[in-house]
C-alpha cells in the first residue's frame, strides 16, 4: 500500500470512530423513556422496597415506573418510583438515604432522579 492510501484509510477510520458514539447516543426524546442503569456501591445496609440491601455493589435499573436492584443477574428488589427532573446533571450515581431507607436514586450524567414510592 502506498503512503497516500494508508493516510486515507487512517482518516476514514478516525472519522468512523468519532461518529459511532454519536450514532449510538439516544435522542433526548428517547432518553426520557429509555432505561437508566447505574452501578452503585452500598457501604452500610439500607432498605429499599421492603428489602434489606447489605453492603456491596448493585446495579440499579430504572424504567418509566420502577427501579430494579440486581446482584449479578438476579433481581433482588423492585420499587415503584416517580421521576423528577432537575436543573443540573448528577455528578455521580448515588442513593439518597434517610435513616436506613432509600428515598432517591440518582443516575450519573442525568437530570432525572428516581423518587422512591413506598
Amino acid at each position: 500500500m502506498s503512503e497516500r492510501r494508508i493516510a486515507q484509510f487512517a482518516a476514514v477510520a478516525v472519522i468512523v470512530a468519532m461518529l459511532l458514539p454519536a450514532l449510538a447516543a439516544p435522542s433526548s426524546a428517547k432518553e426520557l423513556k429509555a432505561t437508566l442503569k447505574a452501578q452503585i456501591s452500598v457501604v452500610n445496609e439500607v432498605t429499599l422496597g421492603g428489602k434489606q440491601l447489605k453492603a456491596g455493589t448493585y446495579w440499579f435499573v430504572g424504567d418509566d415506573t420502577k427501579v430494579q436492584v440486581l446482584s449479578g443477574s438476579k433481581v433482588i428488589a423492585e420499587v415503584p418510583v416517580q421521576w423528577q427532573d432537575t436543573k443540573e446533571k448528577s455528578n455521580s450515581s448515588a442513593l439518597v438515604v434517610e435513616g436506613t431507607a432509600v428515598k432517591e436514586i440518582r443516575f450519573s450524567g442525568k437530570t432525572r432522579t428516581a423518587i422512591v414510592q413506598e
